[in-house]
């Protein structure tokens, strides 16, 4: 058995694309109360201001991350939609502090996105009738 739960290994498959989305995820989690911009998220994350701009793009699409717009400079904060989005975040942060190496292992043994949405694309279903 994994030390990583199933909600959270699910949730890594769908909706974590890279270990820098999984800590942007993380860092908003932790300072729930905190909005930030692209640019003070890319400072914290060591990261380019446009590479920070398309993870909380990906973040806010995912339902994850809200755009707070309080003042000229968009500004984001962690709010899921649901509460089930916040529970596995929560089981998820704690699976990444407690096992760091195989969450980071999970998420680079994923196939790159455009490769799945391109299988996707190609998937044959069966129709209803």
């Amino acid at each position: 058995m994994s030390p990583v739960p199933d909600p959270v290994r699910r949730f890594i498959e769908a909706a974590i694309d890279s270990v820098p989305e999984l800590e942007c995820l993380l860092l908003l989690f932790r300072f729930e109360d905190h909005s930030w911009t692209a640019v003070e998220l890319a400072d914290r994350l060591y990261l380019s201001p446009e590479v920070a701009s398309a993870i909380v793009a990906d973040l806010k699409s995912k339902r994850l991350v809200a755009a707070v717009n309080d003042t000229e400079v968009v500004r984001y904060r962690f709010r899921p939609e649901t509460a089930e989005l916040r529970e596995t975040t929560i089981q998820l942060e704690q699976a990444y502090r407690s096992h760091l190496m195989l969450v980071t292992q999970m998420i680079h043994s994923k196939a790159p996105r455009a490769v799945l949405e391109f299988a996707r694309a190609f998937r044959v279903t069966k129709d209803k009738k």
